[in-house]
Order: C-alpha cells, then sequence, then structure tokens
C-alpha cells in the first residue's frame, strides 16, 4: 500500500517523528479546515472527522495510512448516511486495515470489495459486513471485468494497488470508460502517487502525471472546432498534429472534475458538457493588441530574439 513511509525511496525516521507530531497536534487541538467542520454537522455518529477515526482506529489489521489523505476523502466521498448502498471498490488491501477503516466510516451503508494478488488477503472478508475479498491482478482485464459483473458498478473506486504508472493505467481503462464497472457520478481515486518521483516505480516522473493531466484534457475536447476548409479540427494533440474531433481514449467525455492533492487525485466521473458561455452589456473593447493571434505573434517574434541572442553566444 503506501511507499514513502516504508522508507522506500527516501523515508525512515524523519517520517515517523512527522506521523507522531501529526497526531500529538491533532489529539491537542483538533483543528481541522473549515470545510469539514461543515461536514461534521451533517454527522450523527461519535465521530465525524475521518482524520479522528484514522488516528483513533484500533483493531487488530493494520492501518497504514497518509493522514492528510483523510481530509480530502472526507471533502469527495460519498456522505456516510443516506438511502441505499455506499457501493466501493478497493484495488490493493494488503493488511486489510482500510477495510475495517471504511466499515467503520460507512457502516451499514457500505458494500466493500476489495481486490489483491494476495491470497491471505482474504482474511478481511466478512459477508455479515457485506465486505467481500476477491484475489486476482489490477492487471487481469477478464478478472476486473468479472467482479463489475458480479459486483457493480461502483460509487468510488480506489487505486491503492502497485504505484506504477502501467498498472494504474491498464485498470484505469478498464474500469472508469464503462457504466457496467462506475455509476455516472462515481469517484475514481489514485493513491500514492509520490511514486512518479521514485525510479524503482516510475521510469519518468511524466509517466504518472500524465495520466492526471490527460484527464484533464479530455474534459475540454468539445472546445476544439471543425474547420470549413479542411474538415479537420482547430485543436492541438500531443503529437501536434490537426485531426478530427477526438475524445479521449479512456476517458472520452466523462471527467466532470478532477481534484490533485500531494500524492493522491480524485476524478470526478460524469457526462462533460460544453460549458455555456453568456454576453451582457453592449460597450465592449474590441481585441487589439490583446488579440491571442496578436500576442502569438509577438510571442513568436520574442522567441526569435532569444534564439538570436543564444546563437550570438554560442559563437563567442
Amino acid at each position: 500500500m503506501l511507499v514513502g513511509l516504508m522508507g522506500i525511496g527516501g523515508g525512515g525516521p524523519t517520517d515517523t517523528d512527522r506521523l507522531k507530531k501529526e497526531i500529538r497536534k491533532a489529539e491537542a487541538d483538533k483543528k481541522y479546515s473549515p470545510l469539514h467542520k461543515d461536514v461534521c454537522t451533517i454527522q450523527t455518529e461519535t465521530t465525524c472527522d475521518l482524520r479522528d477515526l484514522w488516528l483513533n482506529y484500533n483493531e487488530s489489521h493494520l492501518l497504514h495510512r497518509i493522514l492528510d489523505h483523510a481530509d480530502h476523502y472526507q471533502a469527495h466521498l460519498p456522505p456516510r448516511h443516506g438511502e441505499g448502498k455506499v457501493k466501493l471498490l478497493e484495488i490493493g488491501i494488503q493488511s486489510g486495515g482500510s477495510t475495517r477503516a471504511w466499515r467503520q466510516w460507512f457502516g451499514d451503508r457500505l458494500m466493500y470489495v476489495g481486490i489483491d494478488v494476495e491470497p491471505g488477503c482474504k482474511r478481511s472478508e466478512s459477508l455479515a459486513e457485506d465486505l467481500h475479498v476477491e484475489i486476482g491482478s489490477q492487471l487481469d482485464e477478464k478478472f476486473l471485468l468479472s467482479v463489475c459483473s458480479k459486483y457493480g458498478p461502483f460509487d468510488v473506486i480506489i487505486d491503492d494497488g502497485a504505484h506504477r504508472p502501467e498498472m494504474i493505467i491498464k485498470s484505469l481503462a478498464t474500469l472508469f470508460p464503462g457504466n457496467e464497472c462506475m455509476y455516472e457520478k462515481g469517484l475514481y481515486v489514485i493513491e500514492d502517487m509520490q511514486t512518479m518521483v521514485m525510479p524503482k516505480y516510475a521510469k519518468a516522473p511524466r509517466d504518472m502525471y500524465d495520466i492526471v493531466g490527460e484527464a484533464f484534457w479530455s474534459m475540454h475536447w468539445h472546445w476544439a472546432y471543425v474547420t470549413k476548409l479542411t474538415g479537420l479540427s482547430a485543436a492541438n494533440y500531443t503529437d501536434g498534429q490537426r485531426k478530427g474531433l477526438m475524445q479521449h481514449p479512456i476517458y472520452k467525455n466523462h471527467v466532470r472534475a478532477l481534484h490533485a492533492y500531494d500524492s493522491i487525485t480524485f476524478i470526478v466521473r460524469g457526462n462533460s458538457t460544453k460549458p455555456l458561455e453568456i454576453h451582457r452589456g453592449k460597450d465592449g473593447i474590441a481585441y487589439g493588441k490583446g488579440h491571442p493571434m496578436a500576442q502569438r505573434v509577438a510571442g513568436q517574434a520574442g522567441r526569435g530574439e532569444l534564439h538570436a541572442h543564444q546563437l550570438a553566444e554560442s559563437g563567442r
């Protein structure tokens, strides 16, 4: 599950000291963000703060989390109380502490499915509590789709698996696009993205952050337009070529919102439609030097001057 705090890629005693300091601070003053205080007002359990729950977790199955993630989860997860089940799929359950913590948080409203390649993880299954464990790989498309067929679609999918970009992308490509695996307004979470700076996990940082960047790009495909002259899109694509209107092969037009934090990303699924532009009033100032095309020409001239300067410097 977690990587940095285990001493891989630069963890160690300093992380432990920091965690102890966080715990002391949280227990001493409980100064959480105003957002979570607002959320707490609608809760009715003994604790209405996920950070509190993690700090006071006392079951036997090891819980290993990045404490700050509790705030982000609480901001984006479905409400703890309401009608119907919250169906949550978690990739990578390891010791099972997160299974128990999600059960504590959602209570009887939770229908949980955890998947892992380690057969021993089956110990976290508790059918009486609607906690299910399936053994298989996040790289196995057939296995993932069978889980969707048996339990889905899901409200929340959490990838806390191998933390390697190629494995994250494989699972994302299987689980995100179709309604058989995710509800229209579902939430897809990718944890431990700090592995982008760890060579053991990612060959280059962009292998990881492109997952987030391309999700953001996918939200904007409908801003492209087709020229009457060529019938091709005036959109920029990653290879710099002009093509017809394109949707992202994985995200398509299903990214409604994107929330990125240190080492964790939340992708809100939903139909992405072009926002409505409005104009009010008549007294406007027409584009002149500030027109984007004028700025582009000025920028190209600036780059030409910089290039000439660089050539002059290299000839010295």
